[in-house]
C-alpha cells in the first residue's frame, strides 16, 4: 500500500524545527496566540497542519496585518518577516495604554536590519514584555520531500525584463540570496557552490546569485560566531552538499513542453493552483458534490502516483483498488474487479469502514480521467508530437528531424483554427520551435510564422524571447537534444491489460537538468560549464570551530547580544537531537522559475543514484504560468513588483 512522504524530506525537517519553536515557548498561563505575516504564513502552512500547530499549545493563528481583538492573558508568538512594515505592525500591538497580550516571543525568517530592531528598541512597552527574539532563519516553501519555492513569482520579471533597472535586479538577487541562505542554515550545512557559466554579459543572474549567496552566508557565519551559535551543525560529521545554480533563460522548453507525468499533466490541464484542486463528483445519491483537495505528501497516494506518466497512474491506481479489495476480509461481498470511478463508488459505499483510504483511489482515477478528457478536447497529441521531435531533435524512430521539414508541419499547425488547438497551445509550440530551431531560422521567419498563425498581436511575446533566450546551445543542453526515446523505456515494464491512452513516444524529451544532475552525481560536470565559485581545495574552514559547548542552530539564533546560559545551551542541544542526521543532499536551484518536469527529474536522478536531491526555485511555473512570464516581460508594472 502506497504510504505518505510527510515525515520524511525537507518538508519533515522543516515541519520539525517550526514545532520546536512552539515547544520551546513557555507560556505562563499556558495559552500561546501566533501571529503571521502574509509571507510568514506561506512557509508555516505549506510544513504544519493546523492540527499539529494546535497540539504544541497553539489556540489561535492570527493575521498581522488584520485588526485583532486584545488577548491580555496570553502569550504572543510572532512568527514574522523582518520587514519595516512587518515590525512597525507588531509595535503598534504594544502602544498605547492597552496591550494586546500578556508577553512577546518573537521569531524572524531571516536576519533583522538596523532600522527595524531600532523601531522596536524604541517601543517601550513592547521591550518590556519580550520574553525572546530570534532569528529562524527559514524563509521558503518546502512543498515537497525534494522540492521547494522561495515563493518569488516576481523574480523572473525583474531578472530580464527590459524595464528593469540595475538596482530593481540587484535587489531582486540579493533578496533570493537571503531567502536561498535559509535553506542551508535549516540544513545545517555550507554548500560547495557551482553555476551555470554565464551565455552572456547580460545572461549572469546565476553568477550574481553564486556571489551574493557566499557574501550572505559569510555574513550569517559572523553573526553565529560573535553570538555562540554553531551554524554549520553537521560540519564536521558530513562533507558540505553541492549546490548547483541553473539560470531559467539557459532553457525556455522544460517549462513549456506537453508533459505526461501525472503531477505535470495535472499542473497543465486542469485548474491546480497552489496544489489545490476542486474536485466535482457525484454522490451516492446522484447529486453532484463539489470538494477542494490538496494534492500533496498527505495525500498516501500521491508520492507513488504523481511522477508516474498517465497511463501507468491509471493502471496503477485500477490495480491497487483491486487488490486491497480483493485481501481485505470484510470485503468479500464485492464481487469482481473495478474497472470505472462508477464500479470504485459500488466497492466504496460496501465498505464504508475505509471510505476516507478509498475515496482517494476514486478521486485519483477522476483525475487522471479528467487529464485524458482535456488532452482529447484540445487536440494536444500533434502539438506534442511535433513539440517531443523539434525539442529532441529526432524522431520516435530516431531519425533526425531537419528544419525544413519540422516548418512545414508547424506551419500546418498553426493554420488551425482556435477551436482546434488553443491559442496558447500554439504559442508553447512556437517558443519550443523558436528556441530549439532560432539559429537556424532564415530573417523575418517568426514574424512568418505569427502571421500564419493569425497571433500577430502576440509578437512582442516572441520578441521577449531575446531578452531571456540564448541563440546556441552548450555541450550540457546538446545532450537534451539527444535524449534516446529507447534510454527512456529502458527498465519499464508494459505488461498491462490496459493499453496506454497517451503514447509513451509523446514522453522522450529530458530536461537539461536530469543531465547536468547526473553528470554531477558521477564527478563528470564540466568545470567550464559549471564553475567552482569557491574551488573545493580552496574552501574556507569555518569561522570557528565547533566545540563541545556550542549551541546548534536548530530552534534559531537569539538577537539579543548576551549569550545564553548553560542551562539553555543544554535545552537547545537536547532538541537538536530531533532534526534529521541524514548525509547532506545536493541542491539544485533554477533562478528564475522550475518545471514539474524538472522536479520531477530530480527525483529520478535520486532514486537512480541513491542520494537526495532537493530542488527548488524562486517559483514553481506551470506552462501557462511562463508563458504569462514571457508576455509580461515588457509590463512596467509586471517588472517593477516589490520584492519581499
Amino acid at each position: 500500500m502506497p504510504h505518505s512522504d510527510r515525515q520524511e524530506g525537507l518538508n519533515g525537517i522543516v515541519r520539525e524545527r517550526l514545532l520546536q519553536m512552539f515547544r520551546e515557548v513557555e507560556a505562563e498561563s499556558g495559552w500561546k496566540v501566533l501571529v503571521v505575516d502574509r509571507n510568514s504564513v506561506r512557509f508555516l502552512s505549506a510544513a504544519c497542519k493546523m492540527s499539529e500547530v494546535t497540539e504544541e499549545g497553539v489556540t489561535l493563528v492570527e493575521n498581522l496585518e488584520l485588526k485583532r481583538q486584545p488577548m491580555a492573558s496570553m502569550d504572543a508568538i510572532y512568527f514574522i518577516s523582518p520587514t519595516v512594515e512587518s515590525v512597525k505592525r507588531m509595535c503598534e500591538d504594544w502602544s498605547g495604554k492597552n496591550r494586546m497580550y500578556a508577553a512577546a516571543h518573537i521569531y524572524f525568517t531571516s536576519h533583522i536590519d538596523d532600522t527595524p530592531l531600532f523601531s522596536i528598541k524604541q517601543c517601550m512597552g513592547l521591550v518590556a514584555k519580550i520574553r525572546a527574539i530570534k532569528e529562524l532563519n527559514l524563509e521558503f516553501i518546502a512543498s515537497e520531500s525534494q522540492a521547494f519555492s522561495l515563493d518569488m513569482p516576481e523574480a523572473f520579471q525583474n531578472l530580464y525584463g527590459p524595464s528593469s533597472d540595475v538596482d530593481l535586479q540587484a535587489e531582486t538577487i540579493s533578496a533570493v540570496a537571503r531567502r536561498l541562505a535559509t535553506l542551508f542554515v535549516t540544513l545545517g550545512v555550507r554548500p560547495t557552490i557551482r553555476y551555470q557559466e554565464p551565455a552572456s554579459a547580460y545572461q549572469d543572474a546565476a553568477e550574481r546569485l553564486a556571489k551574493d549567496l557566499e557574501l550572505q552566508l559569510e555574513e550569517l557565519e559572523g553573526q553565529a560566531g560573535a553570538a555562540g551559535h554553531r551554524l554549520w551543525w553537521r560540519w564536521q560529521t558530513h562533507p558540505p552538499p553541492t549546490l548547483l545554480i541553473l539560470d531559467r533563460a539557459r532553457d525556455m522548453i522544460s517549462p513549456l513542453i506537453h508533459e505526461y507525468s501525472y503531477q505535470a499533466m495535472a499542473n497543465d490541464l486542469l485548474p491546480v493552483k497552489n496544489g489545490r484542486y476542486s474536485h466535482v463528483y457525484t454522490n451516492a445519491h446522484g447529486d453532484q458534490q463539489k470538494q477542494e483537495v490538496l494534492l500533496d505528501e498527505g495525500d498516501p497516494l500521491w508520492p507513488t502516483l504523481r511522477h508516474l506518466h498517465i497511463s501507468d497512474a491509471i493502471n496503477l491506481i485500477l490495480d491497487e483498488f483491486n487488490a486491497f479489495v480483493k485481501d481485505n476480509k470484510t470485503a468479500s461481498m464485492v464481487k469482481g474487479e473495478a474497472e470505472s470511478i462508477k464500479d470504485m463508488s459500488e466497492a466504496i459505499q460496501q465498505m464504508p469502514q475505509y471510505k476516507e483510504l478509498l475515496s482517494k483511489y476514486s478521486l485519483h482515477m477522476d483525475i487522471t480521467h479528467r487529464c485524458l478528457d482535456v488532452y482529447n478536447e484540445q487536440n494536444v497529441e500533434p502539438i506534442s508530437a511535433l513539440e517531443q521531435d523539434v525539442a529532441t531533435g529526432k524522431d520516435a524512430d530516431r531519425n533526425k528531424v531537419k528544419t525544413a521539414e519540422a516548418t512545414l508541419r508547424l506551419e500546418e499547425l498553426l493554420m488551425q483554427e482556435s477551436e482546434k488547438f488553443s491559442v496558447s497551445d500554439k504559442l508553447r509550440m512556437l517558443i519550443i520551435f523558436v528556441a530549439a530551431k532560432g539559429e537556424k531560422l532564415p530573417p523575418g521567419e517568426v514574424e512568418r510564422l505569427l502571421e500564419v498563425a493569425k497571433l500577430q498581436h502576440y509578437s512582442r511575446t516572441m520578441q521577449n524571447l531575446e531578452h531571456v533566450r540564448v541563440p546556441h546551445k552548450s555541450d550540457h543542453e546538446e545532450k537534451a537534444a539527444r535524449s534516446s526515446f529507447l534510454s527512456f523505456l529502458k527498465g519499464k515494464s508494459f505488461k498491462k491489460k490496459r493499453e496506454p491512452e497517451v503514447s509513451f513516444e509523446l514522453a522522450r524529451f529530458r530536461t537539461p537538468a536530469q543531465f547536468t544532475m547526473e553528470d554531477c552525481m558521477q564527478g563528470k560536470l564540466s568545470d567550464k560549464d559549471f564553475p567552482y565559485l569557491v574551488p573545493p581545495g580552496n574552501a574556507k574552514a569555518p569561522a570557528k570551530t565547533p566545540q563541545a559547548g556550542d549551541v546548534p542552530l536548530a530552534t534559531g539564533m537569539s538577537v539579543r547580544t548576551k549569550p545564553r546560559g548553560e542551562a539553555g545551551k543544554a535545552k537547545e542541544q537536547e532538541k537538536e537531537t530531533q532534526i534529521s542526521s541524514s548525509s547532506p543532499p545536493m541542491v539544485v536551484f533554477v533562478i528564475g522559475g522550475m518545471a514539474y518536469n524538472e522536479i520531477c527529474a530530480a527525483y529520478t536522478v535520486s532514486k537512480g543514484f541513491n542520494k537526495h536531491i532537493y530542488i527548488g526555485s524562486t517559483d514553481i511555473l506551470a506552462p501557462n504560468d511562463f508563458l504569462a512570464a514571457i508576455g509580461n516581460l515588457h509590463d512596467v508594472t509586471a517588472s517593477m513588483r516589490k520584492v519581499s
